[in-house]
């Protein structure tokens, strides 16, 4: 090619590429002086930029402004989003009760998004008292306008009975409704449905079919149900390495409860060929998340060096973890450990403690070795555990409340 005709190709490259940023900062300009006029239309747009900084700064305070601006004017979708702003503490402090404000005056208007919202905030008690009947009917509204994602929770409150009677075959047709367009939690939710036999006809081969629709999307729980399906032969053929591949695409995206069941498997050895590393792997990305369970067995598995090097000041890191949301196996577990002086300064009083705590949780293991220790215990010995009991279990019930 010519060197002119390189210069002139180059020239129309660069000039191409100049142009829609030219156009798109014209675009922004424009855009603002809308806003800045007034129109509610333009203040939120420009919010919805500011939020995700496209062709601005991103910034959380300079969208919720312009929300603000069109929230004020009663324009529903930015009052849907300032309320989404406030419940997630972006751009302002965290505050359910202002996000209840802004959902309530959009649902008002009919948002189905902000009806939504408002139905999980009276699931949850974010910033109202917690009433299931309420919340059903917010979802009710936004379900009947054909918004996936309130009729996939309308089937959930008909599934559990919250709000209203339980109602296997209503809780069917709304899922299936959700289903239909292509949402996952209720191509699940269906999937159960058709598993159990609850509202429809038991049918395992249509149920695999909504959990394949579902973990095809990316959706955790159907994927490890498929896995279930696969493993056992329920509805297709058993295969073990296609239950594999579910298993582990749901516990590769960290579903601590899919991790966890994986890693029971490895460790028990019945279902899948004993692995106590794959165990210990899955169990720790579990328990970092909080799997109390999961918590339990890691700890567990560095006291006896089991997957892992033995490490007595992890086992006592883990199990306490555990120990302090009320799991019976974890004190339990801290019990022996303080008994023997085992990665810690050896204590009857701690031992006791953690045996009493085992014992009130359904540990017969624990209660006769708290017994056999009392009776090497003094009197104050005896009572500074009980003290210290009382303690750990105010403590459970805090950690179980957050």
């Amino acid at each position: 090619m010519p060197l002119a005709l390189r210069q002139l190709a180059l020239f129309a490259f660069i000039f191409g590429l100049m142009l829609p940023c030219a156009a798109e900062e014209k675009g922004i300009a424009d855009l603002r002086r809308t806003a800045e006029q007034g129109d509610a239309e333009a203040q939120y747009k420009l919010a919805v930029k500011c939020r995700k900084g496209e062709g601005v700064p991103q910034d959380d305070s300079q969208a919720v402004e312009w929300y603000r601006r069109a929230a004020d004017q009663g324009y529903s979708k930015a009052q849907t989003n300032l309320g989404w702003m406030y419940a997630a503490g972006k751009g302002v402090p965290r505050d359910h009760s202002m996000a209840v404000k802004w959902y309530r005056r959009a649902a008002d208007q009919g948002s189905a998004i902000a009806q939504t919202n408002l139905a999980a905030s009276y699931v949850a008690g974010w910033g109202v008292p917690r009433d299931n009947a309420a919340a059903f009917e917010w979802f009710r509204r936004a379900a009947e306008q054909g918004f996936a994602d309130a009729q996939s929770k309308l089937g959930w409150m008909y599934q559990t009975g919250r709000g209203v009677p339980r109602d296997d075959r209503a809780a069917f047709k709304w899922f299936r409704r959700a289903a239909e367009q292509g949402y996952a939690e209720a191509q699940r939710n269906l999937g159960v449905m058709y598993r159990n036999g609850h509202g429809v006809l038991q049918d395992d081969i249509t149920g695999n079919e909504s959990y394949r629709r579902a973990a095809e999307q990316g959706d955790p729980t159907a994927q490890f149900y498929l896995g279930l399906s696969y493993l056992y032969g329920r509805g297709v053929p058993r295969n073990m390495t296609r239950a594999l591949k579910w298993f582990r695409r749901a516990a590769g995206q960290d579903d601590i409860i899919s991790q966890f069941e994986l890693g029971r498997m490895f460790y028990e050895g019945h279902v899948l060929a004993r692995n106590y590393s794959e165990a210990a792997k899955l169990f720790a990305r579990a328990a970092q998340r909080g799997h109390v369970d999961a918590q339990s067995k890691l700890g567990r598995m560095f006291k006896v060096g089991k997957g892992v090097p033995k490490n007595n000041l992890a086992a006592i890191t883990w199990l306490r973890r555990a120990a302090e949301r009320g799991h019976g196996e974890a004190q339990h577990n801290l019990g022996r450990m303080y008994r023997s002086g085992q990665g810690v300064a050896q204590s009857d009083v701690a031992a006791h403690t953690f045996f009493s705590l085992a014992a009130a949780n359904g540990q017969k293991a624990s209660r006769k070795a708290r017994d056999r220790l009392s009776k090497k215990m003094t009197p104050d010995q005896i009572s500074e555990s009980q003290r210290r009991a009382r303690e750990w279990r105010s403590k459970s019930r805090t950690a179980e409340r957050q």
